[in-house]
């Protein structure tokens, strides 16, 4: 990403932008963004060096990419071994995200995941708890504070030993077919109408509920562990990711989904929806 003066065309002439720099593309000459001369962007090979930095030499590159363009980027480190969950039946590996932008829909993020072998799901470590992500601002020394921060590894190893005790006790705590209409009626609710009213908002949150227990009872990402809280957890991830079913020749609604996902994660709007749903469980479960 380089940073180039703008211009502003006046009367037919290119006049310089004074206090502005540009973020463009340098095999494209694609503009991501112009900021003010303090925004402080930070390359690819940057986001290498900080997982280094967090993580050192105990971990292997699982996934990197650009959205938006060139706008937002991504890299993905992953600890170079699987735990496996007994009680479930299952391994999952936790991850370190770490990604930024240069169009400034995002500060420079640090971000705990981990995903199951069973999907490619990905579950943000603390869910409810901010230390899940550490950040940078775009601005001068602030990569330099978040890579100075402390490793991450340590912290990395012990969300896996946390994990897998969550992911026992989830499996073998029950949800009652009640609990699950309780749930479902808070988390997807069929609203209120009358005859001679639209039926949109009533078609769609019913097919909507349909696509869902379908989801609960077949699916192989779920269905294996229905009846527990860890197969609603599973439910709740697996619709938020990928809601209703695609083909799988479908490859550009698909290539759509995974970019929608990514930049979901990302921005924490993934984590939001999740957070929402997790809260309506947590109500069915109590009443």
């Amino acid at each position: 990403a380089l940073e180039v003066e703008p211009t502003v065309e006046v009367d037919g002439k290119h006049i310089p932008m004074e206090g502005y720099k540009a973020i463009v593309r340098n095999d494209t000459g694609k503009t991501l963004g112009v900021f003010k001369q303090g925004y402080q962007p930070h390359q690819p090979s940057q986001l290498v060096d900080l997982t280094m930095d967090l993580l050192g030499n105990e971990v292997g590159y699982t996934s990197a990419g650009c959205l938006r363009d060139g706008g937002v980027i991504w890299l993905e480190a992953s600890v170079l071994r699987e735990y496996h969950n007994d009680a479930a039946g299952f391994g999952f590996v936790p991850n370190l995200l770490v990604t930024t932008s240069f169009n400034g829909t995002l500060i420079t993020d640090a971000i705990r995941t981990a995903k199951y072998s069973i999907c490619d799901n990905t579950h943000e470590i603390a869910r409810n708890a901010k230390v899940a992500r550490v950040g940078a601002k775009h601005t001068k020394f602030s990569l330099d504070k978040l890579a100075n921060s402390g490793s991450l590894l340590g912290i990395i190893e012990q969300d896996a030993v946390d994990l897998d005790a969550e992911i026992t006790k989830m499996v073998s705590t029950e949800v009652s077919g009640k609990q699950f209409g309780k749930f479902m009626d808070l988390w997807v609710p069929i609203p209120e109408w009358k005859e001679g009213e639209p039926t949109n908002s009533l078609s769609i949150a019913t097919k909507k509920r349909d696509q869902i227990q379908t989801m609960w009872v077949s699916d192989p990402r779920v269905a294996p562990w229905k009846g527990t809280l860890l197969g609603a957890h599973n439910l709740i991830s697996t619709w938020s990711e990928h809601g209703s079913a695609l083909p799988d020749d479908d490859m550009a609604a698909l290539g759509k989904r995974f970019h929608r996902n990514q930049l979901a994660i990302l921005s924490g709007g993934l984590r939001k929806a999740q957070n929402e749903a997790e809260k309506a469980l947590e109500m069915a479960m109590s009443s």
